[in-house]
Parts: structure tokens; C-alpha cells; sequence
């Protein structure tokens, strides 16, 4: 299981269905795909809050054509990457490990993910789990999603069918998914404060979510959200946050962990090529329709600063 196995097994089952129902051929539908990927390019160097259609489902179809593969990569990067620092400490060697142990141990992992309707998480966990089995017959995943746009549910959906595609018909399924979607806007407190059973989560995961926050009082707001998460959380739960490595991005996750008194323990950076196994070319009949190619780097700068990084934080 690759992500851009999965990606390419929702799209051929999506695509096709989705001009169906629009009244439209393929060709048109990605055409239209192809121009919602350079509206989004240039919305995500306008640096003010991007203002992307994704109520429309032809630009879900394309941001996850052309961006949920490399953003899932960089969660798996998370969940795979040594701590020796941490492991010196005498605690888990990677998040993976953690998370696996607790699987063991419990028999399902509740996770949130703050914008995560495009299923970045889903396909990351899937992956690892599926190369780093458990012991048990059988455990859950157990995901809350929480995204401005409440559209966002149908295509997890699609995408959790084409998770279950991949799993062999001849075997039961080593995990099952469940998913409940909370069309919120994340920085308002109020929806928050009562709802401590939903919120209460062994793993919180915001990828890309502050480097689109540039107001900053709707910054404060989400900082004071985490804290409120954070004192709704399970014991030992950890926070993840993976997004961009710029300097203003940077100092928002620091800033969010000050208020949220949340102890960051491991943080990397993440440059070069998606992992060897990663091949595009599955997507190939769609490269050939959109004209576009999915993002496989994370770009290198010249001073070596490298384009994407992550924290860990307890």
C-alpha cells in the first residue's frame, strides 16, 4: 500500500463518477482540476488567508491528486523517524512505536485531526499500520476531523473505500476506520468547551493548519483551543504539528505550545524526494489528462533550509 496507490484507486473510482454526475466528459473534468492546482498555487503564495473552492468537488479531486500523497509522507516521516533523544530518555523510540504499543494494549487509537477531511492522516496510519501490523486480530481507528468545510466528509469517505480496496478480499481486515466529522471553525472556542468525550484523543495532528492562519488574533484563538485540547486530551496523548519551515510558521507552532503549556520533545526537518517507494507513475492516466504532476519534493534551499518540518509535543 503506497499513497499514491490509494490516491490513484479513489481517483479512477471518483473521476469518472464525478463528470457523471456534473453532465460533463473527463477530459472537461480534468481541465477543471488542472485550473483549481494553479489556483491554489497562487493562493498559497499570496500570503494572506488562502481563499481555495473546496466546497466544490472538483478542487477536493484535485488538491488530492495533487498534494495529500507528499503531505501524507510527511506524517509518515513523523511516525517513522527515530527519537533517539527520546529513547535515551528511556521513552518510545518513534511515534509509530507509541502508537503501536498503545494499539496492543487497548485495541484502538483516537485521533484528531485538525483539517484532516482530505484524509492525509488516514492514508499516512494506514500505511504504517499495514507494514507495522499488531499483534491483534483486530483494533480500530477511531478518527475525529474537524474542517471548515463539512464537504470534506465525502471525500474521506471515498478515501477510507479505497484504503479498504487495497486489503485483500481473501483476509480479514487488519484495522477497521471509523470517521466523524465536525464542520468547525477551529478557532472558536465556544464549540469546544463542553464536548469532553469527543475531544478526548490519544493523538492531535494539525497538518498545515497555522502556516494558512495569519490573522493574529485568529491565531491567539487557535493557541487557545490547543489548550483547552490539551486539558481535554487522554493521558500521554501527543501533539503533532507538520507544516511549512518558514520562520513565521515556525515561531506561531512556538508560540501555540507556550499558551497551550505543551512540552515540545522532538522536531525535524524534512527536505529532498518523497520515500523510494513512492511512484507517481501510478497516477499516470491522470497526469496525462489534468497535464499537472502531484508534488513529489519538499524543496531545498540554497542555504540548505529545508521546505517542511514537524514537532512533537506532550
Amino acid at each position: 500500500m503506497t499513497f499514491f496507490e490509494t490516491v490513484a484507486s479513489m481517483l479512477d473510482a471518483q473521476v469518472p463518477a464525478l463528470a457523471a454526475d456534473l453532465g460533463m466528459s473527463v477530459p472537461e473534468l480534468h481541465s477543471r482540476m488542472a485550473t483549481h492546482l494553479d489556483t491554489m498555487a497562487k493562493e498559497w503564495r499570496a500570503q494572506r488567508t488562502p481563499s481555495i473552492a473546496y466546497e466544490d468537488p472538483i478542487c477536493r479531486l484535485a488538491y488530492i491528486f495533487g498534494h495529500v500523497p507528499i503531505n501524507a509522507n510527511l506524517f509518515y516521516h513523523a511516525l517513522v523517524e527515530p527519537y533517539v533523544d527520546l529513547l535515551a530518555q528511556g521513552l518510545f523510540s518513534s511515534l509509530g512505536e507509541s502508537i503501536r504499543s498503545h494499539a496492543e494494549k487497548v485495541g484502538r487509537l483516537r485521533l484528531c485531526a485538525f483539517g484532516g477531511g482530505p484524509g492525509t492522516e488516514l492514508i499516512a496510519l494506514s500505511k504504517y499500520l499495514s507494514k507495522n501490523p499488531i499483534s491483534r486480530a483486530h483494533f480500530d481507528l477511531e478518527f475525529l476531523l474537524l474542517d471548515e468545510v463539512r464537504e470534506w466528509a465525502e471525500s474521506w469517505e471515498a478515501m477510507k473505500e479505497a484504503i479498504y480496496d487495497n486489503f485483500s478480499l481473501d483476509a480479514p481486515r487488519p484495522f477497521s476506520i471509523s470517521g466523524l466529522v465536525l464542520p468547525f471553525d477551529m478557532t472558536d472556542l465556544a464549540q469546544y468547551s463542553t464536548m469532553n468525550q469527543v475531544f478526548r484523543r490519544d493523538l492531535y495532528v494539525f497538518n498545515h493548519v497555522v502556516s494558512e492562519v495569519f490573522d493574529p488574533a485568529k491565531l491567539e484563538r487557535l493557541a487557545n483551543v490547543v489548550a483547552v485540547l490539551r486539558q481535554k486530551a487522554a493521558a500521554n496523548a501527543s501533539f503533532v504539528f507538520l507544516d511549512r519551515n518558514d520562520d513565521q510558521t515556525r515561531t506561531a507552532v512556538a508560540g501555540i505550545l507556550g499558551v497551550a503549556g505543551l512540552t515540545q520533545v522532538h522536531e525535524s526537518k524534512v527536505g529532498g524526494s518523497m520515500d523510494g517507494d513512492e511512484q507517481k507513475e501510478v497516477l499516470a492516466e491522470h497526469i496525462a489528462g489534468i497535464g499537472r504532476r502531484p508534488r513529489v519534493q519538499w524543496r531545498v534551499g540554497p542555504n540548505g533550509n529545508r521546505a517542511a518540518f514537524f514537532v512533537l509535543a506532550h
